[in-house]
């Protein structure tokens, strides 16, 4: 059995395909699995996949019709063999020594998620690795508050965290629990990551840069422009609310309910549509109404502008509400 399962979804990449799985054969740690499925690809990703799968045993390769990405990586749970699991993007690379960092980090801390730091790269530019030794590992306590309040400090050190599923070795055991949403990208990455530190106790941070993150210009990402956050977190308020409601009982209720009313509602969503209202989607003011009157946040866990802000909203007295969170 491995010790590693990768999932890579895949999906018209075939132009940087290799480059990933190549950074994945290229591991200092050999003890992996590789489930690399193929979305419905229209161009030629399940032939290359098939060709590398024959070439070395640990690839396997999952072939359906196209699902969308969230669907893509929940097929691949089914097979998942190892005890720990990583997210690769399909057009990104992994630093030679990622799974063995990765491995000796979660195992070493006996913690629930460990993540690293990526690094950003341009399309058609050359990375450039360079070596590390392997050091003292960050080990953070009460990891959900922190992540909702996107505070993880140790000893006055501010370590960064982002929400994307990648650049992180999670165990396998956890993540079973919590499946892609259907149909919401992008964005799936933050629904994800916030079910996913309810499960945890205790999680750790390998101050290296092993994961290399492509900016392709016509990349899912990169096409939004002003558009991107409405078509990110539209979608994710209700998924957000619902997940609220499905953790009744949960120690941290509180902090949750703190973070979709203020985090998500308040910052994402009010602060953003009162800012510029005849620059957003037709259905963002009947989303907030509603939001509002059936009472489905709990404002009274917020923080007291954001408090006045909503009570503001309410009142139509806009511009004072945008002098709260605008």
């Amino acid at each position: 059995m491995p010790k590693i399962s990768l999932i890579i979804p895949c999906y018209k990449v075939e132009k940087w395909l290799p480059d990933c799985l190549n950074s994945v054969l290229s591991q200092s740690f050999d003890d992996w699995e590789a489930i690399c499925v193929d979305d419905g690809s229209p161009d030629n990703c399940g032939k290359m996949l098939d060709k590398y799968a024959k070439k070395d045993s640990r690839i396997k390769v999952i072939h359906q019709q196209n699902q969308g990405l969230s669907m893509a990586r929940n097929a691949a749970y089914s097979i998942i063999s190892a005890p720990f699991v990583m997210f690769v993007d399909s057009d990104d690379c992994l630093h030679p020594q990622a799974l063995e960092f990765a491995y000796k980090a979660i195992t070493s801390t006996k913690t629930d998620m460990v993540w690293f730091d990526y690094e950003e790269f341009d399309d058609g530019e050359s990375i450039e690795t360079k070596m590390f030794e392997f050091g003292k590992v960050s080990v953070f306590d009460r990891p959900l508050s922190r992540y909702m309040k996107k505070h993880f400090s140790l000893f006055n050190h501010n370590v960064k965290f982002t929400a994307i599923a990648c650049s992180k070795i999670y165990k396998t055991e956890l993540v079973l629990k919590v499946p892609f949403t259907e149909k919401v990208s992008p964005g799936e990455d933050n629904l994800f990551t916030t079910e996913m530190f309810t499960k945890y106790e205790k999680v750790a941070h390998l101050p290296y840069k092993l994961y290399f993150y492509r900016m392709r210009k016509d990349s899912i990402m990169n096409s939004l422009r002003e558009q991107r956050e409405w078509k990110i977190w539209l979608p994710l308020i209700s998924k957000y609310v619902n997940l609220q409601e499905k953790l009744q009982g949960y120690e941290q209720i509180k902090v949750i309910k703190w973070f979709v009313a203020e985090r998500v509602f308040c910052k994402k969503i009010l602060c953003r549509y009162i800012r510029k209202p005849e620059a957003a989607p037709a259905e963002v003011k009947k989303i907030i109404d509603e939001l509002l009157v059936n009472n489905k946040l709990d404002f009274s866990v917020m923080g007291i502008k954001y408090r006045l802000g909503v009570w503001c909203y309410r009142h139509n007295m806009i511009k004072m509400c945008r002098f709260f969170i605008g």
